[in-house]
């Protein structure tokens, strides 16, 4: 399965069709905002927005693009993705000593 990957940012395809209803991200600043890093307070971020749509569906991000697009981060270089759906994530890493995982801090 192919994947894209920027920072702690998984972008997975799924079908448009698969995606489930959630409300709307409404952009900030002109972006479409993916992630927050948390150290740094720099965002993975979509800055052309015609024909994309960010879904939240119960805490689970989604995006569903009908162009190409690029996503931006000031400490990774761009990646560009093809039209489609997507399932947007964190990276996860496991702590042995605690024996949990938690998302990678960016």
């Amino acid at each position: 399965m192919k994947y894209w990957q920027q920072g702690d940012v998984l972008l997975r395809p799924v079908e448009p069709d698969a995606i489930p209803e959630g409300r709307a991200v409404k952009p900030v600043d002109g972006s479409l905002i993916l992630a927050h890093g948390e150290a740094t307070g720099h965002a993975h971020r979509i800055s052309a927005m015609d024909g994309l749509t960010l879904i939240d569906a119960r805490g689970k991000m989604f995006l569903r693009a009908g162009v190409p697009f690029t996503i931006l981060h000031e400490e990774h270089g761009p990646i560009e993705l093809p039209p489609g759906g997507y399932k947007v994530s964190r990276v996860l890493e496991y702590d042995y000593w605690a024996e949990r995982t938690r998302e990678v801090a960016d």
